[in-house]
């Protein structure tokens, strides 16, 4: 399980239940470090132009 907090850059381009996908899909084999990076990278992707930050607990 985790707890996702970020900032609207994220959310201007997923909505919760992607994010949770991602983070759980990535959460296979992949740290929490390289999967709150690889999520930045994602949105970008996708056009976000506001400030991101995100923070993920693992609970």
């Amino acid at each position: 399980s985790f707890v996702i907090i970020a900032c609207d850059g994220i959310w201007d381009v997923m909505n919760n239940e992607q994010v949770a996908l991602f983070v759980s899909e990535k959460a296979k084999n992949t740290s929490i470090k390289h999967i709150a990076s690889q999520l930045l990278d994602h949105c970008l992707n996708l056009g976000t132009t506001d400030n991101m930050s995100i923070y993920i607990i693992k609970i």
